[in-house]
């Protein structure tokens, strides 16, 4: 299993005419060898009002993992989306990123950002997200339970 806690984000776009947004998080376990789209298991986050730097409390989520994937080396992603709510127009994606599990193999806790893009693609190095064109960033809590005595 997979133990995601959604904390914060920071270096959002505004979307209303103030410069702010209304953000929240949706969160799925993406496998990336399939080719047919298949309902995914998926959480979300409460929206968080008029702000940019989005501070979320006890926003845990549980994702079950197919044994195959700690097998394998890569294949697997959690996909982390940023949106902003709107209640008139269609909701504003904010960002997005894609975690590989591989790099939760280890089955440790992990805290960390992980930087935003518009397209979510293999985990960019932190240091892009500074560049033009950047989406911010959101911090995430991971820890990836395989093994029976990761639980000891």
């Amino acid at each position: 299993q997979v133990l995601v806690e959604v904390l914060a984000a920071r270096g959002l776009r505004g979307t209303d005419l103030q410069g702010y947004a209304n953000p929240y998080c949706i969160i799925y376990l993406k496998a990336t060898a399939r080719r047919r789209r298949r309902q995914r298991p998926r959480g979300a986050t409460y929206f968080c009002e008029k702000t940019v730097c989005p501070k979320w409390v006890d926003q845990r989520l549980v994702f079950t993992v197919p044994a195959a994937a700690a097998r394998s080396q890569r294949g697997y992603s959690l996909r982390v989306m940023i949106l902003s709510r709107d209640f008139l127009r269609p909701n504003d994606l904010l960002g997005q990123a894609a975690v590989p599990l591989d790099l939760l193999l280890d089955q440790r806790e992990h805290v960390g950002w992980f930087p935003l893009n518009q397209r979510a693609s293999r985990l960019m190095a932190l240091s892009q997200m500074d560049k033009p064109g950047g989406c911010g960033s959101v911090q995430l809590r991971l820890q990836w339970v395989h093994t029976k005595t990761a639980l000891l």
